[in-house]
């Protein structure tokens, strides 16, 4: 595919500058030349948001300008993440609603959601379908007038986990004592405990159930543990894409409450088609247990759940009872499995050995692809983190098992290709096969430069490397195979001078780009007129590409000295300059308006981690307080990313504290230990778990006796004081006695 590359676009195109998208393949949207993008629609813009391609920083920016608020509800989650928040930020609650719907609580539109509906006041009467985005911060706001009705409307809600903790508790305990006019009853979290009935369960929100923990969970009556346990069931989209109930809560509820309803002895159809995707909270035995006539049934909703962001993470047990389901409907040769298509989003279960056996046309035609949900930073490392948590090491088990997937397709590409699989092809004195059989460029259309030696690089003509350019450099590679790469494309080139790269081939040459050396870049050409070579420069400014410093601070002066000054940028140039920038210094950037960082804030925020503080970071963020309006938002934090860590400690102070619920544990981890000691503990106390659980170990310890108790409360979602009770038992003795008073 990517050997016929500049044939397709030249098809789509018609000749001309825009494009039909739908003679595009997925696989190839991702290299779309910058060229088209400017000529679409915002009706083709959507369409390629919405397929399944993964975009560069400089693709993405450019697809998502121009899209406003009234299409927000139209753009997929990917797209709305990457939109700045300037788009969307007046928009009143009700209309921020429908764009906000499926968005993870930390998202920028999440973060901005919890302002617009919860920041004055919290009404679940008329908000309960937006208690997903409630923060901990917003749980104060709960009225005391109504908080009969407040609870009973949010029984069926997935508020945040931070939200069930910290701020919650002293919330509801003041409530409670309002309501009662006395002092606490109950002084322990057991004593509450003690009231927890199934009537209280039916009354409030699964979360705050399981956060009475484990232990207790183990304690309930088998009436409660049936009780919760439906109730899961029925609520398992909502468990599954909001992350309320840990990993180890929602394990113990489902082993509970299958010991509370009676074990059964094997899993039988109606069984799977009454637990569905909570299935994969099953122990492995039961799941080994599913019947023949239940297997496909299991098979078809698991595939399903695999192919999007929302597939739990399976220890080792889970991952072979899969497997052994795939066998018991396929039969146990792989070597007859022809048909795979609707477990192509389950191959990562099975073994090598098996997925080797697999016939090679049924490995090939499989494709999962990663449905619309977006994947955050801050969300993919609390995934990580509660993963390796529960399943430990086997948590490394499945990410070797998923890319041991890709690597197993391209043999079987690989293998089609070997000319001694063609029926009686057996020239003299060739007796063994090796991957050096199969022609280089064929090679490079299936794993780039992977699966080739260096030895092999070395000895290809440069005529057989331009041929297939754009293949070998598809996909990252170490230096010194860009290197070699990098030497052969010299050789092709006339009066062999860096001076005869086009745009199109800095654009094929893409990884291999890395291979010029820092003392030859000022060779390039001139990069005019700047339209034309707009994705040389969304090439160099990748921030995948890793180039060394001094590389980096060559190609960014030919840039900048070629192409275009970096005041002179425009919104888009500015994503295609994107990493380049952290070669740049303080006197640069400060020409910058405040205007046009906030606009990149959306993307910079993202790539610049590693960049100068002093020289990057510092000036950025003087930009985006400029730009944003006071007191900054969550959501702008959020957006600011990495460069908020550029703040001077000496302004931390003025910030205010709700607004940290944004910050990323990327942010956290390139701030001065002078700046993370100027935070407030208020400030500290709305960090999300997640990113409070990435502060340096040394810097904790600097921290002061209120600090640290506020970083405990962050991370644990538990105060410190003795006479606070903990979330679930203070909002279950309001729910109980209040319902036994009325």
């Amino acid at each position: 595919m990517m050997l016929i590359k500049d044939r397709v676009f030249e098809v789509a195109s018609g000749g001309g500058r825009t494009l039909d998208l739908s003679t595009v393949p997925d696989e190839l949207m991702g290299v779309m030349p910058m060229q088209y993008i400017d000529g679409m629609s915002l009706t083709s813009k959507l369409y390629a948001l919405g397929g399944n391609t993964s975009y560069n920083t400089a693709l993405l920016s450019s697809l998502v300008s121009g899209i406003g608020f009234d299409r927000l509800q139209d753009a997929p989650s990917n797209a709305k993440e990457a939109i700045p928040t300037n788009v969307y930020k007046d928009l009143n609650k009700d209309l921020l609603k429908a764009g906000a719907v499926g968005m993870p609580a930390s998202s920028k539109i999440g973060l901005m959601m919890s302002d617009k509906a919860f920041r004055t006041g919290v009404n679940m009467l008329s908000d309960a379908n937006l208690a997903m985005f409630l923060q901990a911060q917003d749980v104060k706001n709960i009225p005391m007038s109504n908080i009969v009705l407040q609870l009973e409307y949010m029984k069926d809600a997935f508020p945040t986990r931070q939200a069930v903790g910290g701020w919650m508790r002293a919330a509801l305990k003041d409530l409670y004592v309002n309501y009662t006019a006395t002092e606490m009853l109950t002084q322990s979290e057991e004593e509450v405990f003690q009231l927890l009935t199934p009537s209280a369960i039916e009354l409030m929100p699964i979360c705050v159930v399981a956060a009475f923990g484990t232990d207790r969970l183990r304690r309930l009556d088998d009436v409660s543990k049936t009780l919760l346990l439906g109730r899961l069931v029925a609520a398992r989209w909502q468990v599954l894409t909001y992350p309320s109930i840990s990993r180890i809560n929602i394990q113990t509820i489902v082993d509970e409450g299958l010991y509370s309803r009676g074990r059964p002895s094997v899993l039988t159809l109606a069984h799977v088609n009454m637990y569905r995707e909570i299935l994969l909270f099953f122990p492995a035995d039961l799941l080994n247990s599913v019947t023949a006539e239940g297997a496909p049934a299991a098979l078809g909703i698991f595939n399903s759940l695999a192919g999007s962001a929302l597939m739990p993470c399976l220890d080792g047990g889970r991952r072979g009872a899969i497997a052994n389901l795939i066998i018991k409907v396929n039969g146990d040769n792989p070597q007859t499995w022809r048909q795979m298509s609707g477990l192509c989003c389950l191959l990562y279960t099975l073994p090598s050995g098996t997925l080797s056996r697999i016939p090679r046309g049924a490995l090939m035609s499989c494709r999962c692809h990663i449905a619309d949900r977006a994947q955050y930073a801050p969300e993919d490392e609390a995934r990580q983190m509660e993963c390796r948590n529960y399943i430990g090491d086997d948590y490394d088990g499945e990410i070797w098992q998923r890319e041991n997937v890709r690597r197993v397709q391209a043999w079987a590409a690989l293998d089609i290709l070997d000319p001694y699989t063609i029926p009686n092809y057996n020239p003299n004195g060739r007796r063994k096969r090796s991957f050096s059989d199969i022609a280089l460029c064929n090679r490079a259309s299936v794993s780039g430069v992977d699966d080739i030696s260096n030895g092999e690089l070395n000895n290809a003509t440069p005529d057989t490397i331009m041929q297939c350019l754009g293949a070998l450099g598809s996909r990252y590679m170490d230096d010194s195979k860009a290197s070699i790469l990098a030497y052969k494309v010299r050789e092709s080139l006339r009066l062999r001078s860096w001076s005869n790269l086009t745009n199109d081939l800095m654009r094929d040459m893409n990884y291999i780009m890395k291979g010029i050396p820092a003392h030859e870049i000022r060779d390039l050409p001139f990069l005019t007129p700047p339209v034309f070579f707009y994705d040389t420069v969304s090439v160099l400014g990748n921030e995948k590409m890793k180039f060394y410093d001094e590389q980096l601070r060559a190609y960014a002066e030919r840039v900048l000295t070629t192409w275009r000054p970096l005041n002179s940028m425009a919104d888009n140039q500015l994503a295609m300059f994107n990493r380049l920038l952290c070669a740049t210094n303080a006197s640069l950037i400060n020409e910058l308006s405040a205007e046009r960082v906030g606009n990149a804030l959306t993307f910079l925020g993202v790539t610049l981690e590693g960049c100068s503080r002093e020289n990057v970071l510092a000036p950025l963020a003087v930009k985006a307080l400029i730009y944003y309006p006071r007191p900054i938002s969550k959501a702008q934090v959020r957006e600011m990313g990495v460069v908020f860590a550029g703040i001077q400690p000496d302004r931390i102070k003025e910030l205010e504290p709700s607004s940290f619920t944004g910050l990323t544990p990327t942010a956290l981890r390139t701030m001065t230990s002078d700046a993370i000691r100027a935070m407030t503990p208020d400030q500290i106390r709305s960090l999300s778990g997640t990113t409070a659980m990435n502060l340096n170990s040394g810097i904790r310890d600097s921290l002061s006796a209120e600090q640290k108790a506020a970083l405990n409360e962050a991370i644990t979602g538990s105060g410190t004081s003795r006479r606070e009770l903990s979330t679930s038992a203070t909002l279950l003795t309001v729910i109980h006695i209040v319902f036994i008073w009325k």
